[in-house]
C-alpha cells in the first residue's frame, strides 16, 4: 500500500474514533433515561393501544394532516401507560396533542401525578399521599395541588390563558421536580406549580383522564424520561 494512502487512512481513523465512542455513549445515556415511549406504530388502526390500560374507549387513528399514528381518547374515564420502571424524583412527560371537541361542556384533558400506595391508577380519584393535576382546556390551563390523602385538602391554581388550537399539533411538556412542576406548551412556560416543603413525595403514578363527553383529543409521540 502506498505510504501516503496508509497515512491518510490512519489519520481518518484517529479522527473518527472519538466521534464513534461519543455516539455510542450518547445512545446509551438516552436509553438509560428513557422510561416509556410510544408512537403507536406497532398498534393496529382501529384497535386499542397495547401499551396502555384504561376504563374508557380509545382507538388508534391516522390523521390526513399529520404523519404517524395517534391515540384518540373517546370517552369519559382514565388512561394509563404501562411501564415497569419506577418513576424517578425528576422526570418529564411530553407528547404531541391534537385538541378535538364534539360540542360544548367540560372540554379539558386532565394530566394527573399521584403518590399512591394501595390503589391502582384506575381507582377512584384520590391522590394517596400527594398529587398534582393539570387541566388542558382550549383557552386556559389550571391545576390542583394535593397536600395529603384528603381529596379536599388541595390548593387550586390560578387559571392561565393559553391558546390550544383545534386540529393543530400542540407540543406539551411537563417537568416534575421535587420542589417545582412546570408545564410548557409549544416551548413556552405556561405554569409553575410550587410544591410546598414537607409535601414533596416522589410520584409513582401518571395518568390521562377525561371527565366529560365533549373532549376527544389525539395523543402522539408520547414519552416519559428521566431528567
Amino acid at each position: 500500500m502506498d505510504k501516503r494512502i496508509f497515512s491518510n487512512i490512519l489519520i481518518l481513523t484517529v479522527l473518527i474514533a472519538p466521534f464513534h465512542v461519543f455516539a455510542q455513549n450518547t445512545t446509551k445515556i438516552s436509553e438509560q433515561k428513557l422510561i416509556f415511549a410510544d408512537d403507536f406504530k406497532n398498534d393496529s388502526i382501529g384497535g386499542y393501544p397495547h401499551q396502555w390500560k384504561g376504563n374508557a374507549k380509545a382507538v388508534i387513528e391516522t390523521n390526513i394532516n399529520f404523519n404517524g399514528r395517534w391515540m384518540k381518547l373517546q370517552s369519559q374515564g382514565t388512561y394509563v401507560p404501562l411501564f415497569e420502571k419506577v418513576l424517578p424524583e425528576t422526570f418529564a412527560v411530553e407528547f404531541d396533542y391534537i385538541y378535538e371537541v364534539n360540542g360544548s361542556g367540560n372540554n379539558s384533558t386532565e394530566l394527573t401525578f399521584f403518590n399512591r400506595q394501595n390503589q391502582t391508577p384506575l381507582d377512584a380519584d384520590f391522590p394517596g399521599e400527594q398529587g398534582v393535576k393539570i387541566y388542558l382546556g382550549d383557552f386556559l390551563v389550571s391545576y390542583l395541588c394535593y397536600n395529603n390523602s384528603n381529596i379536599s385538602d388541595k390548593t387550586a391554581g390560578e387559571n392561565r390563558s393559553v391558546t390550544i388550537d383545534q386540529h393543530n399539533v400542540t407540543k406539551v411538556r411537563i417537568e416534575i421536580r421535587k420542589e417545582l412542576v412546570k408545564l410548557q406548551i409549544n416551548g413556552d412556560l405556561v405554569l409553575k406549580i410550587q410544591r410546598s416543603a414537607g409535601h414533596q413525595s416522589q410520584f409513582n403514578t401518571f395518568r390521562l383522564s377525561l371527565w366529560g363527553s365533549v373532549a376527544a383529543p389525539l395523543i402522539g409521540n408520547f414519552m416519559i424520561s428521566e431528567m
